[in-house]
């Protein structure tokens, strides 16, 4: 590391780097109980509660800890570059680690930027990764990195494999305007399952998350449909080859080593990575709940 610390909320990532820092995201349940992600609660006691009935929703990092994170950054003498998970997903996260930059850089002259990344989870963790080896080791100037970081964002592409689109729904945070929604969301997750339904969801370039469609599949088959769908042998060169990331709600309920299996036959990414997808996925998510996060190449 230079003369910054990179750091993030774990709606992006709960991967930690070495010399970086997660500031976890709140967790609450209908009981009124709140929980640190990643810290006093894991996917699997929020899936296995919520299929006897517990609701569990989400919120942004509190400011408190916003500030005491760069706040004992600053006082080291080094800049913060904060990689914020997508406004269009948590507006909260990214409001409060500007209004805690904003106070902070008057009164520090190192300073403290804030990255509204346009994604999380899995593709959030692909940003991470990159901005760790591509860009922590360059010799740049902080401004400088966080150019390249608001360049680098714009080409995420990142999609996840929803088998039980209740938890979705629930979220409120679809933006798909379609009747591809009117009909898919009035239908009930029951119906959706004795009809082998399964959906796609995505996020745009505005890092919004939408619906992007639904095909007949079992379970076990539907989330290497979805893969083949995205990465195929007529559009794999548009991706980068450096990395590409996989994510899973629950290891045990799903089974990634088929799509890394496909995604390796093509002999063209460097490298795929596998990772957790974190507690505030969880909370609207299900069992076998994936994501795949890409890089398109840059321009």
């Amino acid at each position: 590391m230079k003369n910054f610390v990179l750091t993030t909320d774990s709606a992006m990532c709960i991967i930690k780097k070495d010399n970086s820092i997660i500031i976890p995201t709140q967790i609450m349940d209908n009981n009124g109980n709140s929980y640190y992600d990643n810290i006093d609660i894991d996917n699997k006691k929020i899936l296995d509660d919520m299929n006897k009935g517990l609701i569990y929703k989400t919120s942004s990092p509190l400011l408190g800890d916003f500030e005491n994170t760069f706040r004992s950054i600053l006082d080291t003498g080094k800049d913060v570059i904060h990689l914020s998970v997508g406004s269009s997903i948590s507006q909260g996260s990214v409001n409060g680690a500007n209004l805690i930059a904003r106070q902070l850089n008057e009164e520090y002259k190192n300073k403290v930027y804030i990255v509204d990344s346009l994604t999380g989870a899995t593709g959030g963790t692909l940003l991470y990764e990159l901005a760790y080896k591509e860009i922590i080791n360059s010799n740049l100037p902080t401004e400088k990195l966080v150019d390249k970081l608001n360049h680098l964002k714009h080409c995420i592409k990142t999609a996840f494999y929803v088998p039980n689109i209740d938890g979705y729904v629930r979220s409120g945070r679809d933006t798909t305007k379609s009747n591809l929604k009117n009909t898919v969301l009035s239908t009930t997750s029951k119906l959706a399952k004795i009809a082998c339904f399964k959906f796609r969801v995505d996020l745009n370039d505005n890092g919004e998350l939408y619906l992007k469609k639904f095909f007949r599949s079992s379970t076990s088959q539907g989330m290497e449909k979805m893969v083949r769908d995205i990465v195929n042998e007529n559009n794999i060169e548009s991706f980068d080859k450096r990395l590409v990331a996989l994510g899973s709600l629950y290891k045990d309920k799903v089974d990634l080593d088929k799509i890394k299996s496909y995604l390796n036959s093509f002999k063209y990414f460097d490298k795929i990575i596998e990772s957790d997808i974190g507690s505030v996925i969880a909370a609207y998510g299900c069992n076998d709940l994936c994501g795949i996060a890409l890089m398109k190449k840059l321009h």
